[in-house]
């Protein structure tokens, strides 16, 4: 849902939103708010009245919710431009042409640091590819061992598989030549890394496994569309219909996967189920507009996968965004109304008794 710019809710001083932010950040003072309104990670108050000769200043009430959302933000990153980036993806009023500037600011400085990082490890030998992978598996290992802020850990995987597959996503991203010839051999390791493996195995409901393509064919697509090199030359000469149209595919596809991933899980009883577990932790995160914005504006270019995109997103918005929100519905009812919406639950077979009841679990905690 779009935040919207006009409200007939009370406005908002500059008071108000420091003693709202402070539950939060305890040392929010004016200045910072007006560091961020400079920043335009707030909206700037307009005059609203006259107390005398002074002037009111005053803010949309919806300020609150944008500082609020900019202060859960602030916990992953303090960086203006991915901050920037991410209220604007989740809606809120931020100018696109600073957006389209910020993520094109975060992609250079990505490329800078990963070069910076590989010319630290580049071993000497005459070939440069075998030079640059050799860096790549270097700094793939690092990364692989991370525990925290690092890749997440989605199923069991060898620590040689595991770096095998960052290798191998790292030098697709930065269009390494012989990570296309590992593309095959390592592509099931990167299905593992980030669990997508699971949607080949498991049967939700009976229903046959979503996913039976080669593993590289995906791979070799992001390789196309998804390499740094792409996403930044998309992100600077992407006009705003571009920005716009690829955030509502991304927000829908991204909620849309989201609740698939967690129904299949309450359906079947077990964790990650469906293979997209791994997209739940895009959700709310900041650095995701950085990425996935300019990786859908490519996509946009390309009109045989915006068709396969449509129809996904399609199924999503009439499969399972209705049973979503049912779950939703009922997770917030009393027990006493929840029996009344569900007083033919008895008659179902006891599956389906079950595969309801975990369903609603699962969003009660949500919501608890």
């Amino acid at each position: 849902m779009e935040h919207s710019s006009e409200s007939t809710l009370p406005r908002l001083r500059t008071g108000d939103l420091i003693e709202i932010g402070r539950q939060i950040e305890p040392d929010l003072t004016e200045r910072k708010l007006e560091y961020w309104r400079n920043q335009n990670l707030l909206p700037a108050p307009e005059r609203s009245g006259q107390e005398g000769k002074r002037p009111i200043w005053t803010y949309p009430d919806e300020t609150a919710d944008q500082l609020l959302t900019l202060l859960r933000l602030r916990k992953e990153s303090r960086d203006p431009n991915i901050l920037r980036a991410a209220l604007w993806f989740e809606g809120y009023p931020v100018k696109m042409t600073r957006v389209r500037n910020s993520i094109g600011t975060c992609l250079r400085q990505l490329q800078a640091t990963f070069e910076k990082e590989l010319e630290k490890r580049r071993p000497q030998v005459a070939d440069e590819g075998e030079a640059s992978w050799l860096a790549i598996e270097q700094v793939a290992s690092k990364l692989a061992r991370k525990r925290r802020e690092g890749f997440p850990r989605l199923g069991r995987q060898s620590q040689t598989d595991r770096i095998q597959a960052v290798a191998l996503m790292l030098g697709l991203l930065f269009e390494n030549p012989l990570a296309m010839r590992r593309l095959e051999h390592d592509a099931p390791s990167v299905e593992r890394l980030v669990g997508l493996d699971q949607g080949r195995r498991v049967r939700p409901a009976g229903i046959g496994p979503w996913l039976d393509r080669p593993p590289e064919e995906t791979l070799e697509v992001f390789a196309r569309v998804g390499n740094l090199s792409r996403l930044t030359e998309v992100i600077d000469i992407a006009s705003d219909e571009e920005l716009l149209l690829a955030r509502t595919f991304c927000r829908n596809l991204l909620d849309g996967m989201t609740a698939f991933s967690k129904i299949t899980d309450a359906f079947v009883g077990m964790d990650n189920t469906s293979g997209m577990a791994g997209i739940e932790l895009l959700q709310g995160n900041p650095y995701t507009a950085v990425v996935i914005l300019p990786l859908f504006v490519s996509i946009l270019r390309s009109a045989a996968l915006v068709e396969n995109l449509e129809q996904v997103v399609h199924s999503l918005q009439t499969s399972i965004i209705p049973l979503e929100q049912q779950a939703k519905e009922l997770a917030v009812l009393s027990e006493d109304d929840r029996s009344k919406r569900l007083k033919n639950l008895s008659k179902l077979p006891f599956v389906e008794q079950l595969r309801i009841k975990r369903l609603i679990a699962k969003y009660s905690e949500t919501v608890g």
